[in-house]
């Protein structure tokens, strides 16, 4: 039961940096 939070608290952050990128690509663009 430890790699499962592990996972989930690195899911987090990087999700939040995709939608950044995704935001700033659509307003790039």
């Amino acid at each position: 039961e430890s790699p499962t939070p592990s996972r989930i608290i690195r899911a987090a952050p990087l999700a939040q940096t995709d939608r950044r990128s995704k935001v700033g690509s659509e307003r790039h663009q």
